[in-house]
């Protein structure tokens, strides 16, 4: 009888425990289910009292940004930072805040915004979107441009990554693409895209002025629950977005980056590896013996690149070779969330930054370091 791994049999058990852990918050999604509809018409018809508006310094103009930020430990540096760099790159940033800030944060805002929106904290990131674009479809209707993001990564936002979402042919442009490869009996290798990741959306004006794009965030009904917020939402709009033939596409994504991978010398994979994280101990120790050879031929190349290839097939692309990615798009975005892989890529961009293999603004960089230090 054949043995299981011990780490496959650790993976089910922890998969048990979230399942376990979970489902109190599961029977209260069901509960927020019963209650939205009731908590959706309260907040509409209570919207002018329960939504306060304030002007920012910076004027108007055709390419608007909403950034929704929830932080009510205060306003973090780089979060202001992005603020200045949208208006930098012509964008009119209209920030809504889904937790009040300190007066002084506010102020410091509004110095770099057009304007802000301070709601309630219901429905979560889609809430406030959908908030957000709906009292900005009377205020730009010509709009030539918008960007819709949060504040759940960092992001490098430069002239150089406007340049290349001005320039994409699709109507919405995502950062990035969730996707899923397989490989048939002959190891062809095929694809399942997924979802655009929902912290950032670039909308083009052709799609901002059509009633398609409209259509959605009207009929879309907030609720309290982040798991029907994500799968209403994020899951949701990509699903709008295909059954209604809507050209779309992200600027990273897993077949984009092998395709790349191809062409690249050994010294750059070995920068691949180097800064490479895993949830798969057999994987890291592939990667392990691959880095330690010391005369790279065209079997390691070879490989090295199966070993990419493969590692793609189980894990995320930005919980893997992310590092890479990013350096490879010239897209920098570093999720902030608490799981164990992202927490691991994070020290990993760290340490590139601090080996001079990538940049991170100076803001960037310090939040990332006390993050880990507050995990």
């Amino acid at each position: 009888m054949k043995q299981i791994e011990g780490w496959k049999v650790r993976r089910e058990v922890l998969r048990l425990r979230r399942q376990v852990v979970a489902l109190p918050q599961t029977l209260v999604g069901y509960v927020d289910l019963l209650l939205a509809p009731a908590r959706r018409r309260q907040h509409q018809a209570s919207f002018a009292s329960r939504v306060q508006m304030h002007d920012g310094a910076c004027p108007a103009g055709k390419q608007i940004a909403i950034y929704l930020v929830y932080q009510p430990q205060g306003l973090a540096p780089s979060s202001l930072a992005l603020c200045r760099d949208l208006v930098d790159n012509g964008f009119a940033p209209f920030v809504v805040l889904n937790a009040p800030l300190p007066d002084a944060d506010r102020a410091a805002l509004q110095a770099h915004t057009w304007k802000i929106m301070q709601r309630p904290n219901f429905g979560y990131d889609f809430g406030g979107y959908q908030d957000a674009l709906l009292t900005l479809r009377n205020l730009v209707p010509d709009a030539n441009a918008a960007i819709i993001m949060n504040d759940s990564v960092w992001l490098n936002m430069d002239q150089a990554l406007i340049a290349m979402l001005q320039g994409a042919p699709t109507a919405v442009v995502g950062l990035v693409q969730e996707s899923k490869l397989r490989t048939d009996n002959k190891n062809n290798l095929s694809v399942d895209l997924q979802n655009l990741q929902s912290y950032f959306y670039f909308i083009h004006r052709g799609f901002w002025q059509d009633p398609q794009f409209w259509r959605f965030w009207q009929d879309y009904m907030m609720v309290s629950s982040k798991k029907r917020t994500i799968k209403a939402g994020e899951l949701g709009f990509t699903k709008y977005l295909v059954a209604n033939d809507i050209p779309h596409q992200a600027l990273i994504s897993k077949m984009q980056f092998l395709d790349q991978i191809k062409t690249k010398n050994s010294d750059y994979l070995r920068f691949v590896l180097r800064y490479a994280v895993y949830t798969n101990p057999h994987l890291a120790a592939e990667r392990d013996a691959l880095i330690a050879c010391q005369n790279p031929s065209a079997s390691w190349h070879e490989a090295t690149q199966a070993h990419i290839r493969q590692t793609l097939i189980q894990e995320p692309l930005n919980g893997s070779f992310w590092v890479a990615a990013c350096d490879m798009f010239g897209v920098t975005v570093i999720k902030k969330n608490k799981d164990a892989l992202p927490e691991q890529m994070r020290k990993a961009f760290l340490a590139a930054h601090q080996d001079g293999a990538i940049a991170l603004s100076p803001d960037i960089a310090a939040e990332i370091a006390a993050s880990l230090r507050r995990d």
